[in-house]
């Protein structure tokens, strides 16, 4: 994983789609322990990490439950701020961070400045997109081929399985 201290442009994007994130964006510091986004709640702003370190958690059973941990670079909340759904997660920063803030209005900005850039930077979202489709579906299979290969119980797939797996569909695109 990356230095927390040092900053970092989002992964996945090319350079060009990098600067345009950071020069509509809106870069904020970030207190440890601040949620960025709540399970359930809408929001029409995504974030880039650019210092620090925060912490995707979900609700299992009514438990709460660390899924991962992300550093600078990655990618937070472009699901629900792109299709307006509720996020499937809570981000909370474990320290001290910075982020850039992008907000749906920002992205379409950068998607309509010109024609060529923001065809890249559709393609580029969709890629990044369609990689974290892929890693859930394969931490899909697993999960299930656990679950039938499991000599100590009965098949069955955990509902952590399956909260990261449905969570890594909606909120986050990291490395």
């Amino acid at each position: 994983m990356s230095d927390p201290e040092s900053e970092s442009e989002p992964r996945g994007f090319s350079i060009r789609e990098a600067a345009a994130l950071v020069r509509v964006g809106r870069k904020r510091p970030v207190p440890a322990q601040t949620l960025l986004c709540r399970e359930g709640d809408v929001t029409d702003r995504f974030f880039v990490l650019a210092a620090g370190m925060v912490e995707i958690g979900k609700t299992i059973l009514g438990e709460p439950v660390s899924l991962q941990i992300c550093g600078p670079g990655s990618v937070l909340c472009l699901m629900p701020a792109l299709d307006e759904d509720p996020c499937t997660v809570s981000v909370r920063a474990v320290q001290e961070a910075t982020v850039i803030e992008v907000t749906r209005a920002d992205l379409l900005a950068i998607l309509a400045t010109d024609r060529e850039q923001g065809l890249d930077f559709a393609i580029a979202l969709t890629v990044q997109s369609i990689r974290g489709l892929r890693r859930s579906t394969d931490d899909l299979a697993l999960a299930i081929y656990r679950a039938l290969r499991s000599p100590e119980r009965p098949p069955q797939i955990g509902a952590a399985d399956l909260a990261q797996v449905q969570a890594g569909n909606h909120a986050w695109l990291a490395a």
